[in-house]
């Protein structure tokens, strides 16, 4: 249990997601650089107060929440305890009002204040810089997904010169968005939906009228004929170049460096 309360768990940890989990967690520390240094401090300043019954709730929130948690498994998952992470939150903020108590000069005070101002502005860029710019290139955009808009609407342009559309994207059930952005007939979707037997399994492919939504193999799928094919970023360029087509367009997104895929068409 004691590890719930660690702040390394918290400010060193990477927690990598967990594949058919509830939640979901990027590979980041859960609290960030700076926020683990007050949870004991929190803590301590909780304790100190018990007598106060808001105080006690705190305490009987989380270890409602970590009791379970810490004598069901041997060594701490964030995603085991989402349910407490607001109060040790709470601590964080505790902990940083307990600096505030100890700190005697208002001079100190604004410079401490002016620390942590600056670090949360500093932790916001560095997220948005990260998620924009690095991490859609290791993850396949799968946060941000971009390019759905632009590339649905090429398929459209060219839908009736092909007799199947195969698509392969690295997002969980795909077919979504073919159904907002072709403003597909909610009625078939329904249809093909029950003809599916649902649409639960992830990795199961899955046939909406021509489109199919499953695992392309380039191998053997660059023999098929009248075909649209939606393909990763991982089948690389040069490998078209062998191949006979009559259509392809680049999908770019979330950002404009970004390629996440290529739609071409077979004759």
């Amino acid at each position: 249990m004691f590890s719930y309360f660690s702040p390394a768990n918290y400010g060193t940890v990477t927690y990598h997601w967990i594949k058919n989990s509830v939640s979901f967690t990027p590979d980041f520390v859960i609290l960030g650089w700076l926020e683990p240094f007050f949870i004991l401090l929190g803590l301590f300043y909780v304790l100190k107060r018990l007598r106060k019954f808001e105080y006690r709730y705190l305490i009987y929130w989380i270890m409602a929440t970590l009791a379970p948690a810490s004598v069901t498994w041997n060594w701490m998952h964030i995603l085991r305890a989402l349910n407490g992470l607001v109060v040790i939150e709470m601590f964080v903020l505790f902990g940083i009002i307990q600096i505030f108590d100890i700190i005697k000069y208002n001079f100190f005070r604004k410079c401490f204040l002016i620390i942590l101002v600056m670090y949360g502005v500093f932790m916001s860029i560095f997220v948005i810089v990260d998620e924009y710019s690095c991490s859609n290139y290791e993850n396949n955009g799968e946060y941000q997904p971009g390019g759905f808009e632009e590339g649905w609407k090429e398929v459209l342009k060219v839908h009736d010169n092909y007799e199947n559309i195969i698509v392969d994207v690295r997002q969980a059930r795909g077919y979504i968005f073919m159904a907002f952005y072709t403003q597909y007939d909610p009625n078939l979707f329904a249809k093909w939906a029950k003809l599916n037997k649902g649409l639960t399994d992830e990795d199961k492919p899955y046939t909406f009228g021509k489109y199919e939504f499953r695992k392309i193999d380039w191998d053997s799928d660059k023999k098929l004929k009248s075909t649209l094919l939606w393909i990763p970023k991982e089948i690389f360029s040069w490998e078209l170049n062998d191949t006979k087509t009559n259509f392809i367009y680049n999908v770019v997104g979330p950002n404009k460096g970004y390629k996440s895929g290529s739609i071409i068409g077979l004759p």
